[in-house]
């Protein structure tokens, strides 16, 4: 009976559960810097901060470029960095300064950037999130799964690469049907 007990209790006075939904894409805009697409619905409590993580072996130069948020949201962007040796992810904090996302509320168009370190460029990356209440105390977090998109073939510059590499293989077969009559 009392562990009966103790697990009611247990149940009834944990940290209540929260949701919050982050839609998210990726693109790339040049050989490394990524668009990131945003959107977020509160699905069951309402947001009043929220910050997105940038990992800090992946990513530079983070910036918000698009905020439709009301004007009583503030977004800014923090940089990762050496913290006594230890690095630090960059993030992008967003915070209200009156009305919250409400429960069941969306709200799309946010949209950052982001410089890739390394030459690779990955097809999709884990993002974190943290949400917190109007005193900063975390309630929630999560993780999100990010796709890249492709980057377009530039049609154009692809022809002419073709086009060189017939070319070129044009005159190498030339060049060595000219050095084989030589030797007859």
């Amino acid at each position: 009976m009392k562990l009966l007990l103790t697990c009611i209790a247990l149940t009834l006075f944990s940290i209540q559960s929260h949701a919050l939904i982050v839609n998210a894409s990726a693109k790339l805009k040049n050989d490394n810097q990524l668009i990131i697409d945003y959107g977020f619905t509160a699905e069951d409590f309402d947001v009043d901060a929220f910050s997105l993580f940038f990992d800090a072996l992946l990513f530079e130069n983070i910036a918000v470029t698009n905020n439709p948020a009301p004007n009583n949201w503030d977004l800014f962007a923090v940089q990762s960095e050496d913290f006594f040796g230890e690095l630090d992810d960059g993030y992008v904090d967003f915070v209200t300064l009156v009305d919250p996302l409400f429960a069941n509320e969306s709200i799309t168009g946010f949209q950052v950037s982001v410089d890739l370190l390394g030459s690779a460029v990955p097809s999709s990356f884990s993002q974190t999130f943290e949400i917190y209440d109007l005193d900063f105390n975390l309630v929630g977090e999560g993780n999100v799964q990010i796709e890249v998109a492709a980057l377009p073939v530039n049609s154009p510059a692809m022809f002419s690469f073709i086009l060189a590499l017939i070319v070129a293989g044009g005159l190498l077969r030339s060049k060595s049907a000219t050095n084989n009559r030589g030797q007859l």
